[in-house]
């Protein structure tokens, strides 16, 4: 998306560690949000790797049978013992070229190549594991697919594809622990082995076990069995989630010359899209004008008072930028356009609450003070300083979002829209080739 560059975002797909509110300084990614999840429900932009739905799956049967039993260490549950080991696995037996986006795998990496016998633990593992481990990740797709239950539970979707996963992984017997088979010893050898990271509150696992290559072998990302990729990719599709099929089976449509990104993948997939989809797509576009409008003039703020220095800077002296004059000419019709084809979506409302009063023409410095004004509203109702203060009849931009760099390109969106993940769906999926 290019935006880290520029300005001081995390996306989805990062741990929040920051300490001042630097996430968000408009108030804009809460209905960028939604409007997401009107294209592509269960999925969030921290997703790229749809084999862990399967990988949970697969644990689901493990935990289930240890029931609430929680580590020595107070509050690791089994299936994060389970993901210990998952990911562990991968890190040991998998090259980094197959193991990208796995949660957690960079940690798990140094920790096993420290020394041989290095195991994960809760305090060598992700900070918040519930959340940014994979199970945290996939969780929610994992329940809107009809895997698991909210308590992490099977169903029975997951328990067809536990099944097809068994089969094509030649693990015959893992779901129904069936003695003397394959399948059931790999199961059985998996839960003691869980059992022990509890006891422990570790894994502890030996380097040398077959454990670590059964487990990399049968759930590395991007090696899907034909029969697993062609479920996952059904469940994916169902008509009861239109949208988000229509969008799929587009984006695996689109020729491989297509535009990259987000916003160019969307501006391919639109001119053939059905019209609910369309409306979504447009709606999108109009809502990302508003923010690069609005994002550009702050970034002017940013980088003006930057290249000033110690001393503060009077609105007034952007009245010539660039960025600030083509915010004033084109916020007002942008605004009431975006706030037009957010309405049969339900987003109107949300959205001229948070953004209606651009609406009104405003110079190029009073842009400037609104601008300034609603950052200061946006950061005090979290809590947080803002990027920007005020003093002596102007401003001056904080230490920690000081920058010289250019504002995003209109080819980019400011905020994810899943689309970056459906795309490693189908590319996971074998969809596009």
């Amino acid at each position: 998306m290019g935006l880290t560059a520029s300005l001081p975002f995390l996306t989805e797909a990062d741990p929040d560690r920051a300490q001042e509110g630097s996430i968000d300084p408009l108030g804009l990614a809460t209905l960028a949000d939604r409007l997401a999840d009107q294209l592509a429900p269960d999925v969030t932009a921290r997703m790229s790797r749809i084999r862990f739905v399967t990988a949970i799956a697969v644990g689901t049967t493990i935990s289930e049978e240890l029931g609430d039993e929680v580590a020595s260490d107070g509050r690791t549950p089994a299936y994060l013992a389970y993901e210990w080991l998952v990911v562990e696995s991968l890190a040991r037996r998998r090259p980094p070229a197959q193991t990208q986006s796995v949660p957690g795998i960079q940690k798990a990496r140094r920790v096993v190549g420290r020394t041989p016998s290095g195991h994960l633990d809760a305090g060598s593992y992700l900070q918040v594991p519930k959340v940014f481990g994979f199970h945290g990740v996939y969780k929610r797709l994992a329940r809107g697919l009809g895997v698991i239950d909210q308590d992490l539970l099977p169903l029975g979707a997951g328990d067809e594809l536990l099944r097809t996963w068994e089969r094509e992984q030649k693990w015959r017997g893992f779901a129904d622990r069936t003695p003397g088979s394959a399948g059931g010893k790999f199961a059985r050898r998996l839960l003691r082995e869980v059992q022990g990271a509890l006891v422990g509150a570790r894994v502890e696992t030996g380097p040398g076990s077959h454990l670590w290559s059964h487990l990399a072998d049968s759930l590395v990302p991007g090696e899907i069995g034909r029969r697993e990729r062609s479920l996952l990719w059904s469940r994916l599709t169902d008509e009861r989630r239109p949208i988000r099929s229509e969008l799929l089976l587009a984006l695996r449509d689109l020729p491989a010359s297509s535009e990259t990104g987000e916003a160019g993948a969307l501006r391919a997939v639109a001119p053939r899209a059905s019209a609910e989809l369309r409306a979504r797509i447009d709606a999108i576009e109009a809502f990302e004008l508003v923010a690069h409008l609005l994002f550009d003039t702050l970034q002017a703020m940013r980088v003006h008072s930057t290249r000033k220095g110690a001393r503060a800077v009077r609105a007034q002296e952007l009245a010539d930028d660039d960025a600030v004059l083509r915010a004033s000419k084109e916020l007002p019709q942008a605004v009431r356009r975006a706030a037009e084809l957010l309405l049969p979506l339900g987003e109107q409302i949300a959205f001229e609450q948070g953004l209606g009063h651009f609406a009104e023409p405003l110079a190029p410095t009073a842009l400037v003070e609104d601008v300034l004004a609603h950052h200061d509203a946006v950061q005090d109702a979290k809590g947080k300083r803002g990027w920007l203060e005020q003093a002596n009849d102007g401003f001056y931009v904080r230490g920690p979002y000081k920058t010289i760099e250019d504002a995003p390109g209109d080819d980019t969106y400011i905020h994810p829209y899943r689309v970056d993940a459906l795309s490693s769906f189908v590319y996971d999926l074998g969809q596009n080739r």
